[in-house]
């Protein structure tokens, strides 16, 4: 998903079917910009807990990644 703001404020959620990842670019996934959205989850997410997930690619290996869960009050640069 990608988080955008309207003229009049109004903030969204946007679907992205993939992300562009040009040849020694990176991209930052962050609340309020780009994200993955975990939906339909069989259990509570816990801080402390650490998600599994694949990233596909359209010219790479998948890749498994372990993602840590934080408090939802957690600010983004408190994790760097």
């Amino acid at each position: 998903h990608r988080t955008t703001m309207n003229d009049m404020g109004i903030m969204s959620m946007n679907h992205m079917e993939k992300v562009v990842l040009k040849n020694d670019t990176f991209v930052v996934m962050e609340p309020g910009d780009i994200h993955i959205m975990l939906m339909g989850l069989n259990q509570k997410l816990e801080p402390g807990f650490e998600i599994p997930l694949t990233l596909e690619f359209e010219n790479a290996p998948k890749r498994q990644i372990r993602v840590p869960v934080y408090p939802a009050t957690t600010k983004f640069g408190d994790v760097r």
